[in-house]
């Protein structure tokens, strides 16, 4: 089976699976990964024509079709590494204590450069899902609820943050 993956799309799909922009290209390494030996691609692909054989497939339907072939290229960002392997394989779980201590001192700093989740995410170079689980761990409460201090605070007389 021959499969061909716009390149833009799979550029975007790292971005998506991160929940954050990416702060470079995605670039390949030239070998497969020995430790998948391409085991996820193989399976997604093995979905996808599944899917294709069957009269009422799937793929009929705009919506599902780009899941199904999200799926093959999330295969294919597993199965072969590149620069971005290593974030992809972390567990959601897992949060990085000096990413949440750099964004809270970039909140510190200037609470008004952030209005979004996605924003905090992206100063931390986590997902959103990372940083949430990352300041509940770290900093005891959720990052929205941390600026939000940080804001009051700054508002308050003396303007200084609150201890954590």
């Amino acid at each position: 089976m021959k499969v061909a993956i716009e390149r833009t799309a799979l550029e975007q799909e790292p971005a998506m699976m991160l929940g954050r922009v990416l702060d470079r290209p995605l670039h390949f390494e030239p070998e497969t990964d020995d430790t998948t030996s391409g085991s996820a691609l193989r399976r997604s692909l093995g979905i996808l024509t599944a899917e294709l054989a069957e009269p009422d497939s799937l793929m009929a339907l705009p919506a599902t079709a780009e899941r199904l072939s999200r799926l093959a290229m999330a295969g294919m960002l597993v199965s072969h590494r590149h620069n971005y392997s290593d974030q992809l394989g972390a567990k959601t779980g897992d949060s990085n204590p000096r990413a949440i201590r750099r964004v809270t001192m970039a909140i510190e700093e200037d609470p008004m450069k952030f209005r979004t989740v996605g924003q905090i995410a992206h100063a931390a170079g986590l997902s959103a899902r990372a940083l949430e689980v990352g300041f509940r761990r770290h900093v005891g409460v959720p990052p929205v609820r941390y600026l939000r201090q940080i804001r009051r605070a700054r508002r308050a007389p003396g303007g200084r943050p609150p201890r954590r």
